[in-house]
């Protein structure tokens, strides 16, 4: 089974679209077959493969915008993997490596799925219509991923919004695991206990009503937390901030932890979305850099792996 990995964090300006692209442009260029799939309205992920003019003209009808407006048509979600683009300037510099990134494209209108799904969650007479609903909403991503179009990746992550909407929900129950970009300070602490706390509400009550639907074909869930991904850290003299330093010891306490991070390099990240190309497939960046987006994607991949993940 290909293993679906949600980065999350409810807190903005953590680096998470920018770990999303490069982790997933490391992989590809190390062999890889990689999926990203833009659940965030704010379509930075998208933005970081195509201009926002190439998103007008070729991407406004086949984002995810379009997959769960079919279900308000119909019933039935479009085919996902129809959904699919790959960016070709990324993949241009993917050619001789023998990988591949593929996107599922985002749409700013996604904001407004949140406020439909929820009135289609209150559709249903008693508890167990209810139960079916919400297991219904819920897994559909779930279902989406089950197409045999979608085997053929080694990996599929999910650049999921800043928040706890129902679209976000539907990301975080089709996960077989998740990750957390965060930075190194002390408001962190309190943002990693809630979204770790919300998660296991979502899993806890995902399952409970799995239990009232009486539907024996649909199984638990349980993704798995990889761990805190450190972005945006600073060195002095190869040596962390001492205030980082000081936030990542004592997060490590409370939380899993990797070992690997991504350094705060704001000019080289930033244009990068201006020329449509991640970072870790530039030809002349700093060596640190490049060492540390390998380092972060081969730690993902081992952590999958050891976690019992394909």
């Amino acid at each position: 089974m290909t293993a679906v990995v949600s980065v999350i964090n409810y807190k903005g300006g953590v680096g998470k679209t920018t770990l999303s692209a490069n982790v997933a442009a490391e992989l590809a260029s190390q062999g890889r077959k990689i999926l990203l799939i833009d659940f965030d309205p704010q379509l930075s992920l998208t933005f970081s493969f195509y201009s926002p003019q190439e998103w007008n003209t070729e991407l406004r009808e086949k984002t995810l915008k379009t997959w769960f407006d079919a279900f308000d048509r119909t019933g039935v979600g479009a085919d996902l993997s129809k959904l699919i683009s790959t960016p070709p300037k990324a993949n241009k510099l993917l050619a001789d490596k023998g990988g591949q990134l593929d996107l599922i494209p985002s749409h700013f209108d996604l904001i407004q799925t949140d406020v439909r799904l929820a009135a289609l969650l209150l559709k249903g007479n008693g508890v167990k219509q209810l139960a079916q609903r919400y297991v219904e909403i819920h897994r559909r991503l779930t279902v989406a991923l089950q197409q045999d179009s979608f085997a053929d990746y080694d990996l599929i992550l999910i650049d999921c919004p800043p928040n706890y909407s129902l679209p976000t929900r539907i990301a975080m129950a089709a996960s077989t695991h998740y990750v957390v970009p965060a930075r190194a300070d002390y408001l962190s602490t309190i943002g990693l206990r809630f979204l770790a706390n919300s998660y296991g509400k979502l899993i806890e009550n995902h399952n409970l009503h799995v239990q009232a639907s009486s539907n024996d074909a649909v199984g638990a869930i349980n993704p798995r937390a990889l761990g805190v991904i450190f972005t945006m850290v600073q060195y002095t003299r190869e040596r962390l901030f001492a205030a980082q330093q000081a936030a990542i010891t004592t997060i490590r306490q409370e939380f899993e932890v990797f070992d690997s991070m991504m350094r705060y390099n704001n000019a080289l990240y930033g244009d990068a979305g201006e020329l449509g190309i991640p970072v870790a497939l530039m030809a002349r960046i700093h060596p640190d850099v490049s060492a540390d987006l390998a380092q972060i994607a081969n730690e993902l991949m081992k952590r999958i792996k050891d976690s019992g993940g394909s």
